[in-house]
């Protein structure tokens, strides 16, 4: 499968941001937002793949995980039981550019920030950053890594997923001792505007280098 992807705008990319898409969408969804993220992000090479399985709930689009029961536990086992596939999806890339997660941003939109979330959790090698927006957490059985900064991005209208799970991530997280920034967007839905986008790239711009 091929996978939507941008070089970056210089020739040696310091840095890969892997753009993760909501359910039923695909990897063409996100990449949609590079040239506006690039303006200030230069030296960024973009990965945006398509979700590893079929869109369950039409005849079109990919998830990376079913979600056709929404509980806590069963939604804990199907990340778990698709990490290995999504992980090697990223390594896969990281390794073709010479990267490491410590030089990687798991950027994710709802069922994509899902992942992205679990994803900076479970693994031993923490990842530059994580931006987590319109989505909730689901706690790995362990977690393995607290050293990832986490930039939580929620409209204040989502009528998918309700604001109030940002805020209940966000406490999670202060609990865990992980550093955070969060921001409510007013009068936006489950959506992405230029707002979102410029408090991504604020989030991303104020990282330490690594």
């Amino acid at each position: 499968m091929n996978h939507p992807q941008l070089p970056s705008l210089s020739s040696n990319p310091d840095e890969l941001i892997v753009l993760l898409h909501g359910l039923g969408s695909d990897g063409h969804d996100l990449i949609s937002l590079v040239p506006f993220l690039q303006q200030r992000l230069m030296n960024s090479y973009f990965f945006s793949p398509h979700g590893i399985e079929p869109y369950a709930g039409g005849a079109f689009g990919r998830q990376w995980f079913s979600l056709q029961d929404r509980t806590i536990d069963k939604m804990q086992n199907a990340l778990e039981k698709n990490m290995h596939e999504i992980l090697s999806l990223i390594q896969n890339k990281q390794e073709s550019l010479g990267l490491g997660n410590h030089q990687t941003i798991l950027l994710g939109f709802s069922q994509g920030a899902m992942v992205a979330n679990y994803l900076a959790l479970s693994q031993l090698k923490a990842f530059k950053a994580i931006v987590s927006l319109s989505s909730y957490l689901i706690l790995p059985p362990i977690i393995h890594n607290r050293q990832t900064d986490f930039c939580i991005i929620h409209g204040q209208d989502d009528e998918v997923v309700d604001v109030k799970f940002s805020s209940l991530m966000a406490n999670q997280l202060k609990k865990e001792k992980i550093k955070f920034i969060k921001k409510i967007i007013p009068n936006l839905t489950h959506s992405i505007d230029t707002r979102v986008l410029e408090s991504v790239l604020d989030f991303i711009e104020s990282l330490p280098l690594k």
